[in-house]
């Protein structure tokens, strides 16, 4: 037998080390001094830790000698990304938006879906869900924009439609929406829920009037206050993410925020959550100097301060098998205002397109092909890589060119908190 190379050992501070692997998503917790015979002298652990042995076997902590684990790795991955139990489509009912957030990559020149557009999208998702219903058992459906609330009509005609054809067909449906949370009223509270939206991901980017500054609305109206409201109003009702995104000018201010939404009892855990997204550059952006240039690991560190001041509402989950990229897998789509279908909702800035629903094309199209066959074990510094068999390589967008790598740096952190909250 051998170690796996999927193995990610993390030191804890408790004179500990947890071993995690990568391939079976399963953790094992050492003491320091077993880790070590473990690693350094596999005969001698073996003949000590006879039921350990046979328990990290069991686990894909250690591998017999002639299995080669690559051959698993792309198979869980290609068993992934070719699922057809799951579908995922991202509608973009508009592209309008009532801020104007200079980060944003949404395309500037605003559309909303027509009444016609509306009706062959629903024809054309209820085809889907008609041809896959053998094997389908789970419909997500992501309303993404611009800001999709500006359209709430859209979102109630769609969703009814797909919602009644997924029942008939005993098929799960799921939702959930990107919005910036200023248009929310009653009326629209309740078209969300009926619509069966469960999960919510909004932005503040810091307190107060700073957020207001940096997220300024087209109108000169102040929203952070409105953006409270509704996130105390829906949070019963709806899980919801706060998206904060980081660069050089707003770092400072985000401990605020952070002590803020807490000393207001406005997080609670599993229901209302922080993340942390870097600001990335577009062709929008202006001051670059803004943008950071730090290392992946020192980006790193400094969410993993913010996680630190946000104590028992940080994030203490552990990783999940999933794809990185869900533009990776055959089941997925994003249709635009137009009508345009693409894999990936960033590829509409780029009008990168594969055809429309009006064209009525079921069968996979060039551009589709060319996404899944991405092939992610190209390079080899990700195949020696223990972290490979989560990120994949990461956005393949993203890393044409150049190498990403801050997946291991964040699975460090999640370990850390998980087992900092486990051991306590």
């Amino acid at each position: 037998m051998k170690l796996s190379n999927y193995n990610f050992p993390v030191q804890l501070s408790e004179g500990k080390v947890v071993l995690f692997n990568t391939v079976t998503n399963k953790y094992a917790l050492f003491e320091h001094n077993t880790y070590d015979i473990l690693t350094s002298d596999c005969e001698e652990y073996f003949r000590t830790h006879p039921e350990g042995t046979e328990n990290l076997l069991e686990n894909g902590f250690l591998v017999k000698e002639n299995v080669d684990e690559l051959l698993k790795v792309k198979n869980d991955f290609f068993a992934r990304a070719y699922n057809s139990s799951i579908y995922s489509v991202t509608l973009i009912p508009t592209t309008s938006c009532n801020l104007a957030c200079e980060y944003c990559f949404v395309d500037k020149n605003a559309r909303v879906m027509s009444a016609e557009t509306c009706e062959v999208i629903e024809e054309y998702l209820t085809n889907i869900i008609e041809k896959q219903s053998s094997c389908l058992k789970y419909f997500q459906v992501k309303w993404f924009g611009g800001e999709p609330l500006l359209c709430p009509e859209i979102i109630e005609h769609i969703s009814d439609r797909l919602i009644k054809k997924c029942d008939k067909k005993g098929i799960v449906y799921h939702a959930k929406i990107f919005t910036n949370l200023t248009t929310v009223t009653s009326e629209i509270h309740n078209i969300m829920k009926k619509s069966r939206i469960n999960e919510i991901n909004t932005t503040l980017d810091g307190y107060g009037e700073y957020n207001d500054r940096r997220r300024c609305s087209k109108n000169g109206k102040n929203y952070f206050d409105t953006i409270i409201k509704n996130i105390l109003d829906l949070k019963d009702d709806f899980c919801i993410n706060i998206q904060i995104n980081i660069d050089r000018s707003n770092q400072q201010e985000i401990p605020l925020l952070l002590n803020y939404l807490m000393e207001k009892n406005i997080l609670e855990k599993n229901r209302v959550t922080v993340g942390f997204n870097l600001v990335n550059d577009n062709d929008n952006i202006t001051d670059k100097e803004q943008l950071y240039q730090y290392s992946q690991k020192e980006s790193m560190d400094l969410i993993d301060k913010y996680q630190t001041i946000l104590g028992e509402y940080a994030e203490y989950s552990m990783p999940a098998a999933t794809l990185n990229c869900f533009a990776m897998a055959k089941n997925s789509v994003v249709i635009d205002a137009a009508g345009k279908l693409y894999k990936c909702y960033k590829s509409e800035k780029d009008n990168i397109s594969f055809g429309t629903v009006f064209d009525k094309q079921y069968e996979l199209q060039d551009t589709q092909y060319q996404t899944l066959l991405c092939n992610p074990f190209h390079r080899k510094e990700c195949l020696k890589c223990s972290v490979f068999p989560l990120c994949y390589g990461g956005c393949y967008n993203e890393n044409k060119h150049t190498l990403i790598c801050s997946y291991k740096y964040i699975l460090e952190r999640k370990i850390k908190r998980y087992f900092s909250q486990y051991c306590e």
